[in-house]
């Protein structure tokens, strides 16, 4: 959960997640009307772990993941992740 001005977003499991993935939905509010501007399912690799949510300076949603353990275990370079 991060906020920004009358901005809240929220990051969260929508069911008990299947072992190694995730079902990550996500919900924008605004906190002073009390009112959800937009929802839905967040798409993340099934490999990869959300580590960051936020805004931008422009108050445009923002998530970052990385599959640390995807490249490990097929080999790929650090650098040629895909994220």
């Amino acid at each position: 959960m991060v906020g920004n001005e009358d901005l809240l977003f929220l990051v969260f499991h929508r069911a008990v997640p299947p072992v190694g993935g995730q079902f990550l939905d996500y919900m924008l509010l605004d906190a002073t009307q009390r009112k959800i501007l937009h929802q839905g399912q967040l798409a993340l690799h099934p490999e990869a772990k959300l580590d960051w949510i936020g805004f931008s300076d422009t108050n445009v949603t923002s998530t970052f993941s990385l599959l640390f353990n995807y490249a490990r275990q097929n080999g790929i370079p650090a650098d040629a992740r895909d994220l």
